[in-house]
């Protein structure tokens, strides 16, 4: 009897290990991504600042793959303001993932500790 009540510890631990490790991966590609997006997000703000003191007759270039086409200043804006709205958006989600990520992941290692001392 007491051989099965290890042996199903085992495994209960396993799972548990398996758990953390995958909550441990998404927290790392969330925290990837959200560094990703505040990047972005500070850059367009970064060229909304400097689109302010560029003459408003100076000739703006985008850059498309390896070319740059030319635009026009309201475009260059728009396209600055979006990609600002959405990386502040992509924050606010990723930040929410993490919180649950760090939940979960003292969720089981609070299993895990249970489950030594338990064990003991």
């Amino acid at each position: 009897m007491a051989a099965s009540l290890n042996e199903e510890q085992r495994q209960h631990m396993m799972e548990l290990q398996k758990r953390m490790n995958d909550v441990a991966t998404n927290l790392n590609a969330v925290t990837h991504s959200a560094r990703r997006a505040t990047a972005e997000g500070r850059r367009a703000t970064l060229v909304l600042q400097e689109l302010g003191s560029i003459p408003a007759d100076a000739v703006l270039y985008t850059g498309v793959g390896r070319a740059y086409l030319r635009s026009d200043r309201g475009a260059v804006a728009a396209q600055h303001e979006e990609t600002k709205t959405k990386a502040e958006a992509e924050m606010k989600a990723l930040l929410g993932a993490r919180e649950r990520l760090l939940a979960d992941k003292a969720a089981c290692e609070a299993d895990a500790r249970e489950l030594m001392a338990g064990a003991r």
